[in-house]
């Protein structure tokens, strides 16, 4: 999927903390952490992580994501820096495609306000940091 950036998707930078903040729940253990912060100090390239966004009528909100391992792992490294995040956006069941500008430029601007958690319960507010089309 991160493969459709540059295509279908944004690129933004978001701290681990407001990943996890938006990213549903885990209730098992990580069991390959180790294994990534190991990879990630020795500067194997790890792909970035993702979320899926639906966008209905005035509601924004994640539905999906991958990369939970990743953040955790960044944030053990790193504290809580900006990391790169890939979005993938669904209008109205429609997936975003970036040649269309004007809806590009309409989601850009709603989506710096903030979004639904995956469990519907938390708004984050403002989470995305350098918010654009593609990579």
């Amino acid at each position: 999927m991160n493969g459709e950036v540059d295509y279908r998707g944004l690129s933004a930078k978001i701290t681990p903390s407001n990943f996890h903040r938006l990213a549903k729940m885990r209730s098992y253990k990580d069991s390959n952490l180790d294994f990534i912060i190991q990879k990630m100090k020795e500067g194997f390239p790890i792909a970035p992580p993702f979320l899926q966004i639906e966008i209905e009528g005035d509601k924004i909100s994640v539905y999906g994501h991958e990369g939970r391992t990743r953040t955790k792992a960044a944030k053990t490294i790193n504290g809580n820096e900006l990391i790169p995040v890939h979005l993938f956006v669904y209008v109205d069941g429609n997936k975003l495609v970036n040649r269309n500008k004007e809806m590009v430029d309409k989601v850009l601007f709603d989506l710096k306000f903030g979004l639904w958690s995956e469990n519907g319960y938390d708004f984050v507010d403002k989470p995305f940091v350098d918010l654009k089309a593609g990579t």
